[in-house]
């Protein structure tokens, strides 16, 4: 077994996952940064996400060595590299419109990077409870682009309406 089929590189990947969705949350806000209301959505969507790597890096210390150099599930592992495969930055970069940055977004929170965090907080909790207190944050925060969306671009015409500041 290489390093590469253990607990310690899938944790690694999912962090290196969540590091690239912040950044990708934080290049909208820059871009999208004359609509105030959607920067700071960004920013927030960009938190959330440092705190989700934050976590996966708490867990991993946590965890003895024996844990983290045990095999790790193929299929989950593929689903770590998968999420990686996507360039968030590049295509937050590439965003022609607002409706093109809120569905980037949706396929980022319904993507493999959340289905991995959510097994490797089930599968490596502190204690039950912190667990299952995890995976409802996650769940909250995905959902958080249908529930605190700024309401001004809610529907599908404001949001194509809304360009990017380096597209003006």
């Amino acid at each position: 077994m290489t390093d590469a089929n253990t607990v310690n590189h899938l944790f690694s990947l999912a962090i290196t996952a969540e590091n690239a969705a912040e950044a990708m949350y934080l290049v909208l806000a820059q871009r999208f940064s004359s609509y105030v209301e959607v920067a700071q959505f960004w920013r927030e969507m960009a938190h959330a996400e440092t705190l989700h790597a934050r976590v996966l890096e708490r867990m991993r210390t946590r965890l003895d060595s024996a844990v983290l150099n045990s095999p790790v599930d193929a299929k989950v592992l593929r689903q770590a590299q998968e999420a990686l495969r996507h360039e968030v930055v590049a295509a937050a970069g590439a965003v022609t419109d607002l409706e093109d940055a809120y569905q980037l977004a949706h396929e980022i929170e319904n993507s493999e990077i959340n289905t991995v965090f959510e097994f490797l907080v089930t599968s490596f909790p502190e204690n039950p409870a912190t667990g299952e207190f995890l995976r409802e944050q996650l769940q909250i925060h995905a959902r958080k682009l249908i529930t605190a969306f700024p309401v001004p671009y809610g529907d599908i015409t404001a949001r194509r309406a809304a360009l990017p500041v380096d597209r003006f």
